[in-house]
């Protein structure tokens, strides 16, 4: 969910809708944690000027930011070696390895 909600806002608000543009996606995967970036060449974005979603229903949209940051344990926004705009996703894995069968329950 937090890698559509990142990959939405960036095609709405850096890119401004425009279809033409691109967003690069990588990803690692460790025993225990998950990072995924998408990179992108549109807008930056400062979460600290982001309006908190509105609950009471009066807008429709605006829930992006909160949904990411509810669904993941870490999220970084930051400009990469390259210059690109990168928002970082961080997931912990929180899985039990049975100790008795070394198998992954």
């Amino acid at each position: 969910m937090a890698v559509n909600e990142a990959a939405s806002n960036i095609m709405k608000h850096a890119y401004h809708g425009r279809t033409d543009q691109w967003i690069h996606l990588e990803g690692e995967a460790f025993r225990g944690r998950m990072l995924i970036r998408l990179h992108h060449l549109g807008d930056p974005f400062d979460p600290s000027k982001a309006q908190p979603p509105a609950f009471d229903g009066s807008r429709e949209s605006g829930f992006g930011v909160y949904l990411i940051m509810q669904s993941t344990d870490g999220v970084r926004y930051y400009r990469d070696e390259r210059g690109r705009n990168c928002i970082e996703l961080l997931k912990i894995c929180k899985s039990r390895l049975d100790e008795s069968e070394n198998q992954w329950k």
